[in-house]
């Protein structure tokens, strides 16, 4: 068998088998190979939506550190601005000491139509039974804000 015979096989044998896997991805990897936009949306954004998940149960923000866009948007209350990642990480520490979590929950998510820029919207609850709303917004897979406002005070449970 001549080289370019074995060089054209070869490449016949590596469509087939990409094709195979392809046609049995599920549907949701599939959609996410479709578009270059895409490709790495659903991977980072998981990560992105775990690590909020543990900054707010854990109550430290060294968990999302790594997200942050060098400079991003914090608002607390009636306190906000734009902020280093350090800058925000330490004042979301900050916050987590005076409102040490109880709870939390993502109640929503999107994104929008090319899914370059995703949200989520979660509910924080601190161990003093006060309950905040927290927004947050991502972009090309870092954080550029993060909104946590006063909702209400909770009954003691």
């Amino acid at each position: 068998m001549k080289k370019s015979e074995k060089i054209f096989l070869a490449a016949f044998l590596v469509m087939g088998i990409m094709t195979f896997v392809f046609m049995n991805m599920p549907p949701r990897a599939v959609d996410a190979i479709k578009t270059e936009s895409s490709v790495t949306f659903f991977p980072v954004t998981e990560t992105i939506q775990k690590s909020i998940v543990q900054t707010f149960t854990n109550g430290k923000a060294v968990y999302s550190k790594p997200y942050f866009t060098s400079e991003m948007t914090l608002s607390i209350e009636a306190m906000d601005g734009e902020y280093t990642a350090a800058q925000t990480a330490t004042t979301l520490d900050k916050f987590f000491e005076d409102n040490p979590p109880k709870n939390f929950s993502i109640k929503h998510e999107g994104a929008n139509k090319t899914k370059t820029e995703k949200f989520w919207i979660g509910e924080y609850e601190s161990i003093d039974n006060v309950l905040f709303s927290v927004y947050i917004y991502s972009e090309k897979g870092k954080i550029y804000s993060i909104e946590i406002a006063v909702e209400q005070l909770t009954s003691s449970r």
